[in-house]
Parts: structure tokens; sequence; C-alpha cells
């Protein structure tokens, strides 16, 4: 597998491809966003099953930008493509200049405290009240 180093050039017109700047200045690029230096990176050691598809789609792709480059990543295989946007836009969303404009507050742990009390109390009243079945008439 190759490094993250060696596919930086890719890395770098790639991620430029995918977010430009906002035009009307509110969004960072994803290059102005640090995504090649700081958070693909810290995508990549989250994702870690998916570092050799990303590395190798880099790769694959000329070091210098081609005239298509959307084209060029189009040209990946569809697992290539998939990973490749994930890690990108997952890095992008990782920047916090980037998720106080959006105002979102990114990936937060939901707590499951399940009030098994009420859920109880909930079924005895029902089994309590017996059956409510109402027989409707038949009809001519």
């Amino acid at each position: 597998m190759t490094s993250l180093v060696a596919v930086r050039a890719q890395l770098a017109w790639l991620c430029d491809a995918m977010i430009p700047a906002d035009q009307k200045g509110a969004l960072p690029s994803a290059l102005q966003a640090g995504l090649p230096e700081v958070f693909v990176p810290r995508a990549l050691a989250l994702r870690d099953d998916w570092a050799t598809v990303f590395i190798d789609a880099l790769a694959s792709l000329p070091a210098a930008a081609p005239a298509e480059p959307l084209a060029a990543l189009r040209a990946l295989p569809p697992m290539a493509q998939y990973v490749a946007g994930q890690i990108i836009a997952g890095a992008y969303l990782m920047n916090a200049e980037v998720r106080r404009v959006l105002r979102y507050p990114g990936q937060q742990a939901l707590q499951e405290n399940t009030d098994f009390d009420e859920i109880v109390a909930a079924a005895e009243r029902v089994q309590a009240r017996g059956p409510c079945f109402v027989a409707t008439p038949e009809r001519p």
C-alpha cells in the first residue's frame, strides 16, 4: 500500500475539485480547511478499514490535476468513489469553522436510558383493562 504522503498531490486536487470555496466566502474550500494536512489523516485514523481503498484510489489518479477532475473521480471503481467521497466529506465536517458556519454540531453520542418501569406500567394498564373488542354489526 502506498502512503498518504506519496499521494498528497492527488489528494490536494481531488479535495479542491470536490469541495471548492464558497462563492460568497462563507465556507472555505477543502484545501483552505486543511483537509490534506490535518483532517483526512484524522478521518483515515478513525476509518482505518477504508485507508487502503482510499490511498490506492488516489494512487491510481494522475499527480497533476486533469482538465476534468471529477471525471477522473467518476472513472474510479464504485467502491473507491464511495470511499473517497465519504472520507473527504467527513474530513471537511471535522473542521470546527465549517461546522460553525453550517450550524452542524457534528456526530453526537446517543444515550439510551430506557425506562422499563414506564413500559411495564403501560403494558399492565392494557392487561388490567382486558379485551376491548367491540363486534361490528353484520351488514345486510
